[in-house]
């Protein structure tokens, strides 16, 4: 059994909307403030080969894990279909979600991208420089942005 006595917010944290917020890897203390601000779903976005701490501390809290194992370097669409197929059973389920990565940047960073673009968060301008102001590294992975544009006009279709 886990005992966490403090909380505390993740690193790299953004509230998006009231269904999603996004950040770094998770600490116990992370999600237990995560609880404590009512999330309900948490979405790793790492590659986990077995169940790891993070998942056991989730369902110590009742929250629910998720696991989508994706890479920046070849995004995949089904894994984003994935992503807003439990976004959008969170939000029927009146819950919240949270998303991380290890650093809360690439990986994360385009999934909330795409989520920010269907929901009509912000403007597509505001979109790309909450991208870049989470540390996504552009010189590694310039073709995120790209990527997720040509997935969005897919799924508008």
């Amino acid at each position: 059994m886990f005992k966490i006595l403090f909380s505390a917010k993740p690193q790299n944290y953004k509230k998006i909307d009231a269904i999603l917020s996004r950040s770094a890897k998770l600490t116990p203390r992370n999600m237990k403030w995560l609880k404590k601000d009512g999330i309900t779903d948490i979405i790793d976005l790492r590659a986990m080969m077995q169940e790891t701490e993070e998942e056991k501390i989730a369902n110590t809290l009742g929250i629910k894990y998720h696991n989508i194992p994706s890479v920046a370097k070849y995004p995949k669409k089904e894994n984003v279909g994935k992503f807003l197929d439990i976004i959008e059973g969170v939000k029927m389920n009146g819950g919240k979600a949270h998303v991380h990565g290890e650093e809360g940047a690439d990986r994360t960073g385009m999934y909330s991208y795409i989520y920010e673009r269907l929901n009509n968060i912000g403007t597509p301008k505001d979109n790309l420089e909450e991208l870049k102001k989470h540390f996504w590294n552009i010189k590694e992975y310039p073709f995120l942005k790209e990527w997720a544009e040509i997935f969005i006009s897919m799924i508008k279709k």
